[in-house]
């Protein structure tokens, strides 16, 4: 046997099933989630057995409980797996033949796996701590994330123009009942607050003391408050009234705390002991270092300016890390991994770069068994992008032509070998933004900006920021914020050349005529048939020695020989056969 367990430290007899063992190292699994390499299973037998049985099967909790095992070959003395055995996989016979055995899988569980595995099971926006950081990280309850300001617009548009007709009707009404009553107001304000006065001072001295419950703290805080400066009260009551009524009417002075989506990741690094590592989201220099992760699928945005309102809770996103980085990498176009206690998120055809050549199959040709090449699909002869049609905020669909591209990569059929569409369908929403050009934009009418309106001025502060219809959105969008202001934050935007307004959030279009600003250009462009993506599958297999086993790692590469030239293959899975001594590299070139 060239394989030896240990299980807890402990050598324990009546391991077998290991003779003809094949131990697979992958990076990711057939369902293309992140996976967990493995080995065959292994049968456990006299001491063996009697200890896992004691440890994982007769506990009532021992299903959540595991064993760990290291495998080593014992020809090279090299450790080829850290692994668990788990209690929900065992499997155990209590009555019956051939039944004082128990066999189980074991599960790789070494650093980086047990990281990722963290991954797999942390929220993004946790607070708590965890097992790789004992402080709380407070990610929860922060209130420096960016403010999302945004408008409602009403459709149809002439029920809008009404709703702002109504609400200067409204703000007139006020002005014309409330300002002639302001005199009489006030000296109705100082006999209240001179009575109010009196009626304290006689409670202090105890005369009148325990007549009548005294008013909520509160209630006392703002009659104090309002008495010390009975018109300035006036003033400030008339100036809720009017913000009110531009909120109402106008549908401006909204907000939504938005995270950068970095953060979100970062933090879930932090709780799981890792450094995230990326050249599209984590480096200051990429125009996508500022990406927010607009996310409003339960609750409106908060009224008024408050920078320091912390992120809606009903609005904070189920997401795990894994589950939001497998969401994303199709927008980039990436892969993701845990390597050497760091996470990295890289385009697809970049990240294999990360990792060292595991084997060099034109150096070592002495030591090849076999290296084969499989067929491959029929490349694409066009190239479909698209965003995800949005159910509750509508508005943000108009905006879909911009957003959406169809790419040609076989003009006029010049080869017929190219056939059928390659689709690319993220799970984002397209979003909308005051004086994008895409419709009449009612707020930005000039009628409505005339200085006899009140709300004039709120309109031009409010110009260039989000547009929804309810202020809620299906889907999640990604904003790529200009860096300017936390607290009103907008997005980048520049000059037109489809309509007489602005392109915002650009930098996230498939929009392909545009070089090297968008989508297509910085990430998907690889996937045309002339790209530089990987696609022909090989299967080597090479003899295996002491000092390769100790360098297996399915984030590495191969170097192959391919028609005569050197080919640098990715590593999908790494097979070692106990039984035969080869190792088996299955990847793309």
């Amino acid at each position: 046997m060239c394989l030896t367990v240990t299980i807890d430290g402990k050598n324990l007899k009546g391991i077998s099933g290991l003779e003809s063992a094949q131990i697979t190292f992958r990076d990711v699994n057939s369902q293309n989630k992140s996976a967990l390499s493995f080995t065959s299973s292994a049968e456990f037998t006299g001491e063996a057995y009697s200890y896992i049985k004691e440890k994982l099967v007769c506990p009532d909790d021992g299903y959540t409980k595991s064993c760990d095992v290291v495998i080593m070959d014992d020809c090279c003395s090299v450790n080829l797996l850290e692994a668990k055995v788990r209690g929900s996989d065992v499997e155990y016979c209590e009555k019956g033949e051939d039944c004082e055995k128990i066999t189980s899988n074991f599960v790789q569980s070494d650093e980086d796996s047990e990281k990722r595995a963290c991954l797999e099971s942390t929220l993004i926006w946790d607070g708590l701590s965890r097992k790789y950081n004992t402080d709380p990280t407070g990610f929860d309850t922060r209130t420096d994330h960016p403010k999302v300001p945004y408008c409602l617009e009403i459709r149809p548009q002439f029920l809008h123009e009404l709703m702002l007709g109504l609400t200067a009707i409204a703000w007139a009404s006020v002005v014309f009942i409330f300002i002639p009553l302001i005199p009489f107001l006030a000296i109705l304000s100082l006999l209240l607050c001179g009575i109010i006065g009196l009626w304290n001072a006689l409670n202090n001295i105890g005369i009148i003391s325990g007549l009548i419950p005294d008013p909520p703290q509160a209630a006392q805080i703002f009659i104090q408050d309002y008495c010390d400066n009975p018109f300035q009260g006036l003033l400030g009551l008339f100036q809720q009234i009017q913000n009110f009524l531009f909120q109402i009417g106008i549908g401006c002075d909204r907000y939504h705390p938005t995270p950068l989506l970095r953060e979100y990741i970062e933090n879930a690094c932090d709780i799981c002991g890792l450094e995230f590592k990326s050249s599209i989201l984590n480096d200051p220099i990429s125009q996508y270092y500022n990406t927010l992760y607009f996310n409003a699928p339960s609750q409106k945005g908060y009224k008024g300016y408050d920078c320091d309102k912390p992120l809606i809770e009903a609005n904070r996103p189920q997401l795990t890390g894994t589950e939001l980085l497998d969401k994303i990498k199709e927008v980039h176009n990436a892969e993701w991994k845990v390597k050497d206690g760091c996470l990295i998120y890289e385009r697809k055809d970049i990240i294999d770069t990360w990792g060292d050549v595991i084997f060099d199959a034109i150096r070592n040709q002495k030591d090849v068994v076999s290296l084969c090449f499989s067929a491959i699909d029929a490349p694409c002869a066009l190239g479909d992008f698209k965003y995800s049609q949005e159910g509750v905020d509508w508005l943000g669909d108009e905006a879909l032509e911009l957003y959406n591209d169809v790419v040609e990569w076989n003009p006029n059929g010049a080869n017929e070998n190219l056939k059928g569409k390659c689709e690319t369908t993220v799970q984002f929403g397209a979003a909308r933004f005051r004086g994008d050009g895409i419709d009449r934009d009612v707020l930005d009418s000039g009628f409505w900006n005339l200085p006899i309106f009140p709300f004039a001025q709120n309109l031009q502060q409010f110009e260039e920021v989000l547009v929804m219809n309810n202020g809620t959105a299906q889907l999640p969008k990604l904003l790529l914020w200009d860096g300017v202001d936390p607290c009103f934050a907008r997005v980048v935007r520049r000059p037109s050349i489809y309509n007489p307004g602005l392109d915002f959030n650009y930098p996230y279009w498939f929009d392909q005529p545009y070089p090297e600003d968008e989508l297509y250009e910085n990430f998907h462009y690889i996937d045309r048939p002339d790209g530089e993506v990987k696609r022909r599958p090989y299967t080597l297999t090479v003899k295996a020695n002491c000092e390769l086993l100790a360098r297996l790692d399915p984030c590495g590469t191969v170097n192959l020989p391919y028609c005569g030239v050197s080919r640098e293959g990715s590593i999908d899975s790494i097979n070692y056969s106990c039984k035969n001594k080869t190792i088996t590299f299955i990847g793309k070139i």
